[in-house]
């Protein structure tokens, strides 16, 4: 009988950081490069890993809270969608709370309106440079956060979370 395993076949954060870490490695031993170049390339998916602490748990073990990547804080579990179950049929829940999620599909929605105006305005005018302008503006806009204001209180910390559920 076969085994009814999938497996990934997707690319992640950490096998870019880890692909990176190889490669730079290997390069240095051949001197190709130096210890700050290795540094320096190594440092760009430094900070695309998950967070460690990202459920916070009650005294039975019942997930409570969960940090929404979006916001950047902690958020009562009932504020995430799932997306499934894990290979020990637990509930995964989504990095982003459902606001978080609906404030970057807004976002990505703007942007899209914006580029294809400034597409269009292009088009009509010819103007290169405010058609440049407009799109850079389109996107420092899209990377600007929504604050948060849901009903819940947002917590900052791990151990403040912590703190909260005890």
């Amino acid at each position: 009988m076969a085994e009814n395993k999938t497996e990934k076949t997707w690319f992640t954060k950490t096998i870019a950081r880890e692909a990176v870490e190889e490669a730079t490695k290997a390069l240095l031993a051949e001197n190709r490069i130096d210890v700050e170049t290795q540094t320096l390339l190594n440092n760009l998916f430094a900070g695309c890993t998950v967070a460690t602490n990202t459920m916070v748990k009650d005294s039975e073990g019942n997930i409570v809270m969960k940090r929404c990547s979006y916001f950047e804080g902690y958020l009562p579990i009932d504020e995430f969608g799932t997306v499934g179950k894990d290979d020990e049929g637990n509930v995964k829940y989504s990095y982003q709370s459902k606001l978080g999620a609906a404030c970057q599909r807004k976002a990505k929605t703007e942007l899209a309106n914006a580029i294809s105006e400034a597409d269009e305005q292009l088009e009509v005018d010819e103007d290169v440079a405010a058609w440049k302008e407009a799109k850079a503006e389109a996107v420092k806009a899209s990377e600007e956060k929504c604050e948060y204001d849901g009903e819940n209180i947002l917590i900052a910390t791990y151990e403040d979370a912590c703190e909260a559920v005890a």
